[in-house]
């Protein structure tokens, strides 16, 4: 974020905007950015080049930021770069988890259900089960059960690791 960035929050307001030069992020948008950068460092090169989505006719809301989290860090894992899955996957619970903001809906839709779209045919769940906490593990369950996984794959979340 520049410094000439505007910022203002109303508790009432979860859509208010902040204008940071041209771009225009909802407040809870700006928050997950930063929370993003501060876990996945080498996430403020994908954001350089998908940043142009947000514009200022086009602000960028939560769910878009988790997407492109997801869109950054699953590559990442699948080429078996794990350093750090931890610390993300501990972000995503608290995502989970975080009832104020829109952040649970963004985290499950946004994130969590690309990885399990891609358990176990491009991501090994033994790699990316164990760091997820309850609420996630939960909800890429259901998501793969909705989705017609099959029983092995369902197990998969089931299975203790």
């Amino acid at each position: 974020m520049s410094s000439d960035a505007t910022h203002t929050h109303d508790d009432d307001q979860e859509d208010e905007q902040i204008n940071t030069a041209d771009l225009v992020l909802t407040f809870t948008a700006v928050q997950a950015l930063v929370r993003m950068l501060e876990v996945v460092p080498s996430f403020r090169e994908h954001w350089e080049e998908v940043k142009w989505v947000a514009s200022t006719t086009y602000p960028i809301r939560t769910g878009a930021m988790f997407t492109e989290f997801a869109l950054h860090v699953v590559p990442r894992i699948e080429q078996g770069q794990t350093d750090g899955m931890e610390q993300v996957f501990a972000f995503i619970e608290e995502a989970m988890l975080n009832e104020q903001d829109d952040w649970s809906n963004a985290a499950a839709t946004g994130f969590l259900e690309m990885v399990s779209n891609l358990v176990p045919s491009k991501l090994a769940p033994e790699v990316v089960i164990p760091p997820m906490g309850l609420e996630s593990r939960k909800h890429c369950r259901v998501w793969a059960e909705w989705c017609g996984a099959d029983a092995a794959t369902l197990a998969l979340w089931d299975t203790e690791y």
